[in-house]
């Protein structure tokens, strides 16, 4: 299945953040963003949706051990200088 193409593929990426600022794994959010955008998503609302959404599903792939209470996908795009 392509799905454990990916994760064998992205699951050894080293995080970079400090851990006790984040909330959600990596993975997971890069997980989430791909595959909402691959099945149509054009922002960060689709992509929250589709993760809602899809929720039972994702875990089958991912940790996602934490609800998506916060919105942490525009804390992915560096804000302009």
């Amino acid at each position: 299945m392509i799905i454990n193409t990916f994760v064998t593929h992205f699951a050894d990426i080293t995080d970079p953040r400090q851990l006790g600022k984040v909330d959600h794994k990596l993975f997971d959010i890069i997980l989430l963003m791909i595959l909402a955008v691959v099945s149509g998503a054009e922002g960060w609302e689709d992509i929250e949706m589709f993760g809602e959404e899809r929720f039972d599903w994702l875990k089958l792939y991912g940790d996602f051990d934490l609800l998506y209470q916060t919105r942490v996908y525009p804390l992915m795009i560096p804000s302009p200088t």
